[in-house]
């Protein structure tokens, strides 16, 4: 009898053991499960902010290029003074024949010409690097 009390006693203890051991793995089972949850919030959030960094660096590509194309239009407009300011040295050195003159002016003239439509293209450009670094300011 006394032996059966002791695996009875022995049993019980087992079983304590057990029932501590499976409460011990539901807790860590609950970790794990707010752990997921947490990793899933997270990532969301990563994905969300990589998301916007993505936009903005497309907004930084586009204004990028609208840089290039206002620098483009400066460099014509810097070759269109060049040409004017070498048409008028042409035309005082050829004061003596008036077709030489004539042409000159043409020159002159057609050059004013370019210049002014450079301008036109670069005041657009302006409000549109304007209206980019507005952008880029709301959005950082």
């Amino acid at each position: 009898m006394r032996v059966v009390a002791e695996f009875k006693e022995e049993a019980n203890s087992n079983i304590n053991m057990v029932a501590a051991a499976t409460e011990e793995l539901i807790a860590t089972i609950d970790d794990i499960a707010k752990n997921a949850g947490t990793a899933g919030t997270i990532s969301e959030s990563a994905v969300k902010k990589a998301g916007l960094a993505s936009e903005k660096m497309h907004g930084l590509g586009n204004f990028a290029q609208s840089i290039g194309k206002f620098n483009e239009t400066i460099t014509e407009i810097s070759e269109g003074i060049s040409e004017i300011q070498t048409s008028t040295a042409a035309a005082e050195l050829i004061t003596t024949d008036d077709k030489e003159v004539d042409n000159t002016s043409g020159h002159i003239s057609h050059s004013c010409g370019d210049l002014k439509a450079n301008a036109v293209k670069l005041a657009e450009l302006a409000k549109t690097l304007e209206q980019l670094i507005s952008y880029f300011k709301l959005k950082m």
